[in-house]
């Protein structure tokens, strides 16, 4: 329930349909979600069936709504990531969209490739999820966002995403049209950039 209502935080669905279509589309139905959080022990443990227990790998935290980003200027944005201020519950999928945005603006996508891996490395080990970064996927997503910038007409991020919400809505699918597999489940992917073996980026 906790991880359903993150999910339903971190995009905004016009009605229940697109919701549930999307939800279902996503890492979210898979059954090895809970032991992203804990140990099999304690999934199944007497303790965990007669009461509630958090994960004993990585916390279940109920994420702030994801507009909280944009409380923050996106000079002090930068900042805070950077410095790993910034709370984790407060970079959702926007919030990384939107990091990927100013990167991209400020330094051209090529520089900004290579700074926001640094960055996302950087806060990852910090709150003690560095098994979860993924060098395709950053790699992917700064492509991604880029592609959309070239045709946008808009000259702040807000804007950007209203224009463009497919980067909310269907970002898994945006990337499924460039890879015949799941970039998100490749070990190799991981560690080692994968160039796309159905639809080269532009």
């Amino acid at each position: 329930m906790l991880l359903t209502s993150n999910f339903i935080n971190e995009n905004k669905f016009d009605n229940l349909e697109e919701a549930c279509t999307i939800f279902f589309e996503s890492e979210m139905i898979s059954k090895d979600i809970p032991l992203q959080y804990y140990t099999k022990e304690l999934l199944f443990s007497k303790q965990a069936r007669k009461q509630w227990v958090n994960g004993n790998i990585k916390t279940i935290t109920m994420r702030e709504n994801i507009d909280t980003h944009y409380k923050f200027s996106d000079e002090e944005f930068v900042k805070q990531f950077s410095n790993c201020s910034l709370k984790p519950e407060i970079f959702s999928h926007e919030a990384h969209l939107r990091l990927a945005w100013i990167n991209i603006n400020s330094l051209g996508l090529k520089n900004a490739e290579e700074k926001i891996q640094s960055q996302l490395q950087n806060f990852v080990a910090f709150v003690g999820a560095k098994d979860k970064y993924n060098t395709t996927v950053t790699v992917v997503a700064m492509k991604v966002v880029h592609h959309f910038m070239k045709k946008s007409k808009s000259n702040n991020f807000k804007d950007f995403i209203v224009e463009n919400p497919q980067l909310k809505k269907n970002f898994k699918g945006l990337i499924d049209s460039h890879y015949s597999f799941d970039i998100f489940k490749s070990t190799k992917a991981k560690f080692e950039f994968i160039e796309p073996d159905l639809l080269p980026f532009t």
